[in-house]
C-alpha cells in the first residue's frame, strides 16, 4: 500500500468507526452515561448512571494506548499489564501490517499524535469487524477498545 493509499484506508476507517458510533449513541445513548468500568479478565466495558438499575454492557477487544505525558502509542498485544488472553486477542491486529504493508501495526511502540491515535483505534475497529470504539481515560492514558457487542442490562435493584 502506498503512503496515500495507507491514508485514505485511515480516513476511511475513521469514516466507518465515526457512523458506528453515532448508531450507538442513537441506540443505547453511549456517549450518555456518567460512569464506565472496564474488567480485564471478562474483557467487559459497563457503562452506568447514578441510582440507575439500567446499565449498558459491552463485550471488548483491547486495542491500545495513547499517553498524553509522552505521546506515544502501545499496542495491547505488547501491554504487559493486559492479561495474558487480551494480549492474544488483540494480536489479531498485527495482521494489519500484512493487509497494508505497513510497520506501524506490527512495532509494539513509537511516537504518535492524538489524530494518529484515533486512526490506529479506527483501524483496529474495522479489522476486527468492531461495533464501534471506546476511549476511556486512564491517568495520562487513553485506552481503546473496540465494543464486540453492547447489550442493555437492567441491575438487580
Amino acid at each position: 500500500m502506498s503512503e496515500s493509499e495507507f491514508e485514505e484506508f485511515l480516513a476511511d476507517a475513521a469514516q466507518a468507526v465515526q457512523a458506528k458510533n453515532d448508531l450507538l449513541e442513537q441506540r443505547h445513548g453511549i456517549g450518555h452515561f456518567a460512569r464506565w468500568d472496564h474488567d480485564g479478565e471478562l474483557d467487559r466495558l459497563t457503562f452506568s448512571n447514578p441510582d440507575d438499575a439500567n446499565v449498558l454492557v459491552a463485550g471488548t477487544t483491547d486495542i491500545g494506548s495513547y499517553s498524553l505525558n509522552t505521546r506515544t502509542w502501545l499496542w495491547a498485544w505488547a501491554n504487559e499489564s493486559l492479561t495474558d488472553a487480551a494480549r492474544r486477542k488483540a494480536a489479531r491486529l498485527k495482521t494489519l501490517s500484512d493487509v497494508t504493508g505497513m510497520r506501524i501495526f506490527s512495532d509494539a511502540h513509537f511516537d504518535c499524535d492524538e489524530y494518529l491515535a484515533w486512526e490506529l483505534a479506527a483501524a483496529s475497529v474495522e479489522h476486527l469487524d468492531g461495533l464501534g470504539c471506546y476511549r476511556g481515560p486512564v491517568g495520562h492514558l487513553w485506552v481503546f477498545w473496540s465494543l464486540d457487542s453492547v447489550k442493555p442490562f437492567r441491575r438487580a435493584t
